[in-house]
């Protein structure tokens, strides 16, 4: 595990077969803690094999002090494949969040050129229908405002599996996704590809796709895409900017609910969320 308040580079590492499985453990590969002002730049390394038993079988990357939020946080060309999270252990359920890759209370953390591929939520974690069993390529929570993103860029999702989100699970957060590729994954409830959800009024949840391809993936509910709001969507929007899986939008999802219960994403507002 990694705590700092100042600066952290680790590049060209493989981190494998890491276990976090005592009760509440995070980051099976990295557990990356960071106080205000921090910055971090995780280069072209290899997540493979590990596991933990709440979040982040991969990684888990969250703010040391809550709403006290780093600088910045980069990966840049890495690869997580083949992590778990979940299960039970003395008898005790783990939450089963974010196989690959778990952010959880921390803003400005941006993937950039990554492949995703192969993680799984393992069975007997913590129900979906309280937060667990989620996200199977990556999970993040962060109950921020729109202002602060999450940026995926060049990052390919695939192959994942989960209970909810088996691509991914965007919580209370505002995700902007360039040129992405989210295919191939399966959830055994809903979102086999993006599961999209906001718990409270005072909190946003808002997705961006600019350019990039959401399909083949595989669920009960929402096979691509799926989103639950608590206040009527108010607080939530699904956009694009360009174009999803080559068309402009309107782009329509068959049997998935989005966009405050249609099956169609529609443009981004003009300016986009920002």
């Amino acid at each position: 595990s990694v705590k700092t308040d100042g600066h952290v580079e680790i590049r060209g590492l493989i981190l494998e077969e890491g276990k976090a499985i005592s009760l509440g453990s995070d980051g099976g590969g990295l557990l990356l803690s960071l106080l205000p002002q921090a910055t971090a730049i995780i280069s072209n390394c290899l997540f493979d094999k590990n596991v933990a038993l709440n979040r982040g079988g991969g990684v888990f990357v969250t703010s040391e002090i809550p709403k006290k939020h780093p600088k910045s946080v980069v990966f840049e060309a890495c690869n997580f494949t083949n992590n778990k999270v979940g299960g039970e252990r003395q008898e005790v359920k783990g939450l089963g969040q974010g196989a690959g890759i778990a952010v959880l209370s921390t803003r400005f953390v941006t993937f950039d050129g990554c492949n995703v591929h192969g993680n799984e939520v393992v069975e007997g974690s913590i129900s979906a229908s309280v937060g667990g069993s989620s996200g199977g390529g990556f999970y993040t929570d962060v109950a921020g405002s729109p202002s602060d993103p999450i940026t995926l860029v060049k990052t390919n999702i695939r192959d994942n599996k989960a209970v909810n989100g088996g691509g991914a699970s965007f919580l209370n957060v505002f995700v902007l996704l360039v040129q992405c590729t989210i295919a191939d994954n399966m959830a055994s409830n809903e979102a086999g590809g993006i599961n999209v959800a906001v718990y409270r009024p005072e909190w946003v949840a808002a997705v961006v796709f600019d350019t990039c391809t959401l399909s083949s993936n595989a669920a009960p509910k929402g096979p691509d895409l799926w989103q639950s709001y608590a206040d009527s969507a108010l607080n939530g929007i699904i956009c694009v900017l360009g174009t999803l899986n080559g068309a402009y939008p309107p782009v329509s999802f068959p049997n998935s609910s989005t966009n405050i219960h249609s099956e169609e994403i529609i443009a981004c507002p003009s300016p986009p969320p920002a």
